[in-house]
């Protein structure tokens, strides 16, 4: 099949997708899909992802608020600083014996347990 450049990436398990990038950050798309064989494509519009991540972000954030009302040290904090707390958190995973923090580092990060165990 003729393709128009250098092939970048290939799409061939369901499930795989392309094209959010440029709808997320409202940019020009990146690179050119080209059908090898028949295919058959879902499609979300601008809107309904736009809308989508709105409304998702919302309840993360609001899960987020909640979860932070219940942490004892941040107990005296307004709903305000808790919200501004939930709108720059991250999840942050760690694997059985992965080393969090370690003793004598500069201290730039604050943790919050949120589900598994670690010891000190």
């Amino acid at each position: 099949a003729f393709f128009p450049g250098v092939m970048v990436s290939a799409f061939d398990l369901p499930g795989q997708s392309f094209g959010e990038a440029a709808i997320v950050t409202n940019s020009p798309r990146r690179a050119t899909v080209i059908a090898e064989v028949d295919t058959a494509l879902w499609w979300i519009d601008r809107s309904t992802v736009q809308y989508l991540v709105k409304q998702s972000h919302s309840n993360t954030r609001q899960k987020r608020e909640e979860f932070l009302g219940s942490v004892n040290i941040l107990s005296t904090l307004t709903q305000e600083e808790r919200g501004l707390i939930a709108d720059t958190m991250y999840t942050r995973v760690y694997k059985r014996g992965d080393q969090i923090i370690t003793k004598g580092d500069q201290g730039d990060e604050f943790f919050i347990l949120e589900e598994g165990r670690a010891y000190a």
